[in-house]
């Protein structure tokens, strides 16, 4: 960086204008002379200014590059910072579209997922290059149609109960043993449906079919977990049948090497399934 050119007291009123962003970007393309750990913000302000004035850095040339390399707030409104799933799913897209382009951020912001996932959009590469404020809004609006997208999918989570404890337990179980889960932050038990919706968020980066397909295995996982566990309560039922229908159902018995219980409940099962609203869940009838 250059010999500075502007006076002490608009360099101090220039840095005192700066935002968390902003002073992260600074700190860390200082961090190459000193690596100071800050306390809190009003801490990583005044190590800015100080390095700022010990190395005689040119306020100019810092205002332009943050001017070119960090996005402003306005362009990141659409961003939820308390939508957690948004935020994992747009740090699961960084790192598949910029995966080279990280740097560190200061201790005091290792719990703040959103911060952190700002700071490394800011630090994103194009083509081996840093790339520029109009690179970085276009790769937003990307981002934004993707998300879009995926937020209006609700099939592909809709058979998923997030008052089910024990079905999003197992959801989440499921996810994990397929190598389908995999966050950057802690997982939070509390909040595990969450996570188990981001996990399936994430087959959005594969390919379209390959997402269904899965999607359906693990639909039809569940349906069998829940069929097998109803079948340690089941309740008699008597149904009426004619020879012949009698006759069929032993031959299935035979053929799929099942009892005649479980023939019954897989036919009723398989066209229950047929005749539900696959958005909602609910029977249409």
């Amino acid at each position: 960086m250059a010999v500075i050119t502007s006076e002490p007291d608009s360099r101090i009123e220039f840095i005192n204008s700066l935002n968390q962003y902003e002073l992260i970007y600074v700190w860390q393309h200082l961090q190459a002379h000193e690596n100071h750990q800050p306390k809190d913000v009003d801490d990583l302000r005044s190590i800015v200014t100080t390095l700022v004035f010990q190395l005689n850095l040119d306020i100019n040339l810092i205002k332009m590059n943050i001017n070119n390399h960090v996005i402003k707030e306005e362009h990141l409104v659409f961003l939820d910072e308390k939508n957690k799933r948004q935020i994992l799913y747009f740090n699961k897209w960084i790192k598949r579209n910029f995966p080279y382009t990280f740097k560190h951020v200061p201790e005091i912001f290792k719990n703040d997922f959103y911060i952190e996932c700002i700071t490394n959009f800011n630090q994103i590469s194009i083509n081996g290059n840093s790339s520029s404020i109009i690179e970085k809004i276009q790769q937003l609006n990307f981002f934004k149609v993707e998300w879009n997208s995926i937020f209006l999918d609700k099939k592909a989570s809709s058979w998923l109960d997030k008052n089910n404890q024990e079905q999003v337990q197992w959801a989440y179980e499921y996810l994990k043993m397929k190598g389908k889960i995999a966050f950057d932050c802690l997982v939070d038990p509390t909040d595990l449906y969450t996570f188990v919706i981001s996990g399936i968020d994430s087959l959005w980066m594969v390919n379209p079919a390959e997402k269904l397909l899965f999607i359906d295995k693990m639909r039809r996982a569940w349906s069998q977990k829940k069929f097998r566990d109803d079948g340690k309560t089941k309740k008699p039922y008597h149904l009426p049948l004619t020879k012949e229908a009698h006759k069929q159902l032993e031959f299935l018995t035979q053929v799929l090497n099942k009892s005649q219980s479980q023939v019954l409940e897989s036919m009723i099962r398989d066209k229950y399934k047929e005749y539900s609203d696959q958005m909602t869940g609910k029977n249409l009838y």
